[in-house]
Formats: C-alpha cells, structure tokens, sequence
C-alpha cells in the first residue's frame, strides 16, 4: 500500500476526519489534488532549475579567450541593445568585437573578470583604470540570471582591497538600472560621436566604503 493509500485509508475511510466516511468521490478528488499538487511542485522545481546558472569566476586569458569574447561582445550588443538603441548605433558599437587583437590588447588591461558555465563564455567585465568600469556584457542566452551582478560585485571587492575610494563607470541605457540596483548614481546623461553617430551614455559613480 502506497503513502497517499495509506493516507487516505486513514483519514477518509476510517474517521471520516475530513470527508465523511465512504465518499468514493471525495477520496476521487483528493487523489486528483495530490495529482495536480505533485505536478505543481515538480513544475516549480524546474523553473527554479531553469533561472538558477552555475558558473566560475576566473582571470582573463588573452591566449584562449579573445575569440569568444568578441562573439559574446557582439551578440550581446545586437541582442540586447536592440531595444535601446538604433540599428546603426548598434553596428558601430558592435565592432570592436570583430577585432581579437583590440580584443586582447584591451582586456590584458587591468582586471578582467570572465564568468564561465559549462566551458562557455557567459560574461566579462573589466576595471581599468583602477577607478573606472571598463566594460560588463553577459551573452544573451544567460541574461537576468545574476552573472552581471556577480561580476559586478568581484570587481567591486577587488577595487575596497586595493583601497579605492570611487567606482566610476559610463553606463549604456541597457546597463544603466543594473549599476543603479547596486547603488552606483547617475549624473547627467551625455552623447559621444562614434563614426558621425552620437550614442547616449550614464555616468555613473559609486562610493565604497571600507
């Protein structure tokens, strides 16, 4: 005799504790809640595995990491700046990514952080100088899973050991609201020209404390 049969012999047969006793059609829809209970949980559970990404945070390897990093670059931009900015801002801002030696010469520069799941590149971010958020891009497929806020907060730990006393950083409109929920504050906006076009940018600081 199973659990739920023994359960059910229990309360429903005998006492008669919460449905009276012999109620073929009461025992019938408790079976069927236990069902759509058991179906609820296991429905959850797998969301739940769904949203939550295991990954490793390690150093930047110019040697291994260039080409990957370059096609995260891109895609991110194209993906998930599409809704922010226009089509032709997007294909200027994309190309840095197409250059693997820019690519290493940039990021072999300060710290740079790279998230790993799996073996695959999700995100990078780099800090440098020492007081300035270079970049932070995560790869579209592992966007709003807490890697960006997870490599936000490495680069923050390693900045209060090195004693540094601001963060600055040039927030995109697509990154703005991340460095805002980790306290950074907004100045006021301003437009850089890249090959004739004019892109909006956030500066943003935030203080650290000890």
């Amino acid at each position: 005799m199973t659990a739920i049969n023994i359960f059910l012999h229990h309360y429903f047969d005998d006492t008669g504790l919460l449905y009276p006793s012999g109620s073929k059609t009461n025992v019938f829809y408790v079976i069927l809640w236990f069902i759509f209970l058991a179906n609820f949980l296991t429905d959850r559970e797998n969301n739940m595995a769904r949203r939550t990404t295991h990954f490793a945070i390690r150093r930047f390897r110019p040697e291994f990491d260039c080409a990957a990093v370059g096609a995260l670059y891109r895609q991110s931009i194209t993906e998930l700046g599409a809704a922010s900015y226009e089509q032709a801002v997007i294909e200027v801002w994309r190309k840095w990514g197409e250059n693997t030696q820019a690519i290493a010469l940039t990021l072999s520069q300060g710290q740079t952080l790279i998230a790993q799941h799996s073996g695959r590149i999700a995100g990078f971010a780099q800090r440098h100088p020492d007081n300035h958020i270079n970049m932070l891009y995560v790869h579209p497929d592992f966007a709003r899973r807490g890697i960006a806020s997870a490599l936000l907060e490495e680069l923050l730990i390693s900045a209060r050991r090195e004693r540094v006393r601001e963060l600055s950083v040039n927030a995109s409109r697509v990154s703005r609201s991340l460095f805002e929920k980790h306290g950074f504050k907004a100045g006021e906006a301003e437009w850089v020209e890249r090959e004739n076009l004019k892109i909006e940018r956030f500066p943003m600081t935030f203080a650290l404390k000890d």
